[in-house]
């Protein structure tokens, strides 16, 4: 089984625009984002976690973080994430895990849909869809993509693997219909690995 590398995480959230004004920045982004993604990895599942958790962390982040002023307040990692571009972070977050996670010829990527639970509202007749990609030798998630309520599985299926880049053969429901008309061509020159739904 391959691990993940410990390829620069610092170096791909470095690329990250800082939205916030210049003279309300206390703490660095870098360290703002480094720590709300290890405290996530750990299981944090609030704003309130994460801030405890670099707080409980703090000696260990200091090591390789600056923290010019120690660890932000759960309200300073709410208020950067929310200014962010999502698209961008991202991108950035799945550049990262795509050379993290090495993956052999003949990986399995495990595609999977799933309609969560309690995201039903009024009026709609279905919750909210997502769909992701699974290595399941390394046991880590490529990508998750949202799906719209009225898309068919080629579709649904379609849209994760090209976010995550790998291309399938045919299994299960994916088709090699998908592969051909809904990759980028970058994606479809590389050696096939297989995906099964």
């Amino acid at each position: 089984m391959e691990k993940l590398t410990s390829q620069s995480l610092f170096d791909s959230l470095q690329q990250i625009s800082d939205p916030r004004v210049e003279r309300t920045k206390r703490h660095l982004l870098v360290d703002i984002l480094v720590i709300a993604i290890c405290g996530s990895i750990c299981g944090a599942e609030s704003w309130e976690e994460i801030a405890e958790f670099g707080r409980a962390k703090q000696e260990w982040f200091s090591r390789f973080l600056e923290l010019p002023n120690g660890i932000a307040s759960h309200d300073t990692f709410r208020r950067v994430f929310l200014l962010l571009k999502a698209e961008e972070f991202e991108r950035t977050f799945l550049e990262w895990v795509r050379v993290a996670v090495k993956l052999s010829k003949g990986a399995v990527v495990n595609i999977d849909g799933k309609e969560l639970r309690g995201t039903h509202s009024r009026g709609r007749t279905e919750g909210l869809r997502i769909v992701s990609a699974w290595a399941a030798e390394q046991a880590v998630v490529l990508g998750q993509v949202r799906t719209p309520e009225k898309s068919n599985a080629h579709h649904r299926h379609s849209r994760v693997i090209g976010s995550v880049g790998v291309v399938g053969s045919d299994c299960g429901r994916l088709t090699r219909w998908v592969v051909k008309r809904r990759l980028p061509r970058r994606f479809r020159s590389r050696k096939p690995i297989m995906c099964c739904r």
